[in-house]
């Protein structure tokens, strides 16, 4: 499981880091720009004998995992170079497919599809769309189970070397527009996974299993356009969709999601009216922040900061003029709440599912089972006295499951 209590952002710069420093030491980064010098790798794949000891094949393959981090961060242009440097995942200089019997083997075809659909993803975000079509059509050529093999799979109850394969065939599908077969294998991959009791628990973090339903949110409103099947997809493109407490699954989870923002900019950023309610939720942390430093009261977005909240909510609650300021204030404090325990407890979502918004939950999935936190049910509580149990307390009781439901389950592993 790693760090059960690291927050996601944190893991993000670490690995950054990590990866600089190795590319430093090889000296594969421009020393004024501190970014890939493009023109060492180039030299270096162009060799005739190319000396893949020197560090040159570790940086493409860990480009798309930097890209992705930078692009989190909100460096873009950072991000830009490292995709570029992912563009040689696909051996240089881009040969056509091995020909031969061999590609009806289903570990061979994974082997070429993984590298394909890594550099078809960086070559597109780096805006050459025509190569990146090309990738593509070789990663859904590769990235399939054939009948035959879903046959030998079933009857050896091996499920996930189908559903582990099909979402990223439905993923270079979609690009190509091909979205009735995509929404076909999506649905295919989707009646796998739950055959497979493990995909529900020990496997759920697993980033097929994150990509699924965003894939065929996707495909199933471009093949059945309708307001809702549009929200649907909307939603579905929320990075908090591939959160997960295994936060290089999070990361590789992002990379894809990324892409899918790029490639739908009209879903990815819906007008205000349509916005998620997972967005309107970061939207009231923001609004809390601001508001609170009119009252004198700093938020910086740590738990610690609750206790501030604690303070002071009773008599700001108390002291609103009508119902509808207090709804606003509790939406406030509760969206702020909740945000701060997403932000240090990797892996949780918010659930919306309930009109009512005091039945809005945190949820975590822990495998064989899910912790909540009622954040807005426990700010109306506390602000009303109905309840002597603070924020912060309430902060810290499920910090403590959320490590202990981490550590069973990494045991039970």
């Amino acid at each position: 499981m790693g760090k059960l209590r690291s927050r996601f952002d944190q893991y993000v710069r670490q690995t950054i880091e990590e990866i600089s420093n190795y590319l430093r030491e090889y000296n594969l980064l421009d020393k004024d720009m501190d970014l890939p010098d493009l023109n060492i790798v180039d030299q270096e794949i162009r060799a005739p004998n190319p000396d893949w000891t020197s560090g040159v094949s570790y940086a493409i393959e860990t480009a798309p995992t930097i890209a992705t981090g930078y692009e989190y961060l909100g460096d873009f242009e950072k991000a830009l170079e490292y995709y570029r440097l992912g563009t040689y995942a696909w051996p240089y200089p881009w040969p056509v497919n091995p020909a031969g019997t061999h590609e009806d083997s289903y570990g061979t075809r994974g082997a070429l599809a993984r590298l394909q659909l890594r550099a078809a993803i960086c070559t597109d975000r780096v805006g050459d769309s025509e190569r990146a079509r090309k990738l593509y059509e070789w990663t859904a050529k590769h990235y399939k189970v054939t009948q035959e093999d879903i046959e030998y799979f079933a009857q050896t109850n091996q499920f996930q070397a189908i559903w582990e394969y099909e979402p990223f065939s439905a993923f270079a599908l979609a690009f190509l527009g091909r979205w009735k077969e995509a929404l076909k294998i999506g649905e295919e991959a989707l009646h796998w996974v739950q055959q497979d009791a493990r995909a529900q628990t020990a496997e759920s973090y697993r980033t097929p299993l994150k990509l699924l339903p965003v894939i065929l949110a996707l495909a199933n409103y471009k093949v059945h356009p309708s307001d809702d099947n549009r929200l649907s997809a909307q939603r579905m493109l929320d990075p908090q969709v591939v959160t997960s407490r295994n936060h290089a699954s999070h990361l590789l989870a992002l990379f894809y999601l990324y892409n899918l923002h790029a490639r739908h900019p009209d879903l990815a950023n819906p007008p205000d009216d349509e916005l998620s309610p997972a967005v309107r939720a970061r939207q009231g942390a923001d609004a809390c922040k601001k508001w609170m430093v009119s009252a004198g009261i700093t938020l910086d977005g740590t738990p610690e900061s609750l206790k501030y909240l604690d303070q002071n909510i009773r008599s700001i609650f108390q002291a609103a003029s009508n119902e509808q300021e207090k709804k606003a204030f509790l939406f406030f404090w509760g969206s702020y709440f909740g945000e701060v325990a997403l932000e240090e407890l990797a892996g949780g979502q918010w659930n919306f599912s309930e009109e009512n918004m005091l039945a809005w939950t945190l949820d975590w999935d822990m495998g064989e089972i899910e912790l909540h936190l009622w954040a807005f049910q426990h700010v109306y509580k506390y602000a009303t006295a109905q309840t002597g149990e603070t924020l912060f307390q309430l902060w810290q009781e499920t910090e403590q499951a959320y490590i202990n439901y981490g550590l069973a389950m990494k045991y039970t592993d």
